[in-house]
């Protein structure tokens, strides 16, 4: 069973199935992404030296919708787009969050 890495929310893998519409997603391989991905966790966990694990999750909850890919197949598993970062959270921080990324994209 696997957690969210997003320490304020409350998915869990085995607890959600298919009908709750909730997925869970790994860090990306690709380095670009991946190191935006950590970025953005470490600055929701407020731990500067989070390194994910191979078994690091992170739900649907935290993924704008036009992010998701709808089901490619009868599996009906959600992919996410290759712009996709994690951005939606369940937090208090959810404003200085989108002031950090609002300044990194204009740099």
């Amino acid at each position: 069973m696997g957690k969210c890495v997003v320490k304020e929310c409350d998915s869990r893998s085995q607890k959600h199935n298919k009908s709750s519409g909730i997925t869970f997603h790994t860090v990306p391989k690709d380095t670009v992404r991946r190191k935006k991905w950590v970025e953005i966790i470490r600055l929701l966990r407020k731990e500067t030296d989070w390194v994910p694990s191979k078994s690091t999750l992170i739900c649907s909850k935290h993924f704008r919708d036009q992010d998701k890919l709808g089901p490619k197949s009868d599996c009906g598993r959600v992919y996410l787009s290759n712009e996709a970062i994690p951005i939606l959270v369940i937090s208090k921080d959810l404003i200085r969050m989108n002031l950090i990324l609002k300044s990194r994209r204009n740099f």
